[in-house]
């Protein structure tokens, strides 16, 4: 795993070696492999807690990615078994993401959905009649299928 000596972001990236680059891509892909699990065993998207971390190594992967693509090279490393081994993982880091942003989209519509049928039941509550008692609460209607006179 990648440390991080502080919180504030490099202004500019120094350059980087393959394998520290493939020691970054795979902290987080195997970051991201760990919350995909957690959203697959149907822990809600808001309780996993990776998302501060993951923010942070994608950051830094961003800034890397940058100064390579601005022209600049990987430190020292020439080795095409380490760009092969890059590009591999990369390709895994790709499909977990993938992965990620489906469990994502499935977790705020299941949260969308429990909030429509949250707001439709205070509507059709809403709409059914009742009555208020001394302190201006209202009460349900006498209605046996909903309880005898429950203060709301």
């Amino acid at each position: 795993m990648i440390n991080f000596p502080n919180d504030e972001p490099a202004a500019a990236a120094s350059p980087i070696g393959v394998a520290e680059m493939i020691e970054l891509v795979k902290s987080l892909a195997v970051l991201i492999a760990e919350e995909n699990a957690q959203l697959r065993s149907g822990v809600p998207a808001t309780l996993v807690g990776t998302v501060q971390l993951k923010i942070k190594l994608a950051s830094e992967l961003e800034r890397h990615v940058r100064v390579v693509r601005a022209g600049g090279l990987f430190d020292g490393d020439t080795d095409p078994r380490l760009r092969a081994s890059l590009v591999q993982c990369n390709a895994e880091l790709q499909m977990a993401m993938q992965e990620n942003a489906r469990h994502l989209r499935a977790a705020m519509l299941s949260t969308r959905r429990r909030v429509d049928a949250i707001m439709r039941a205070f509507r059709e509550h809403e709409t059914r009649p009742g009555q208020y008692d001394n302190a201006g609460r209202r009460t349900m209607s006498r209605d046996p299928s909903l309880g005898l006179g429950r203060t709301i």
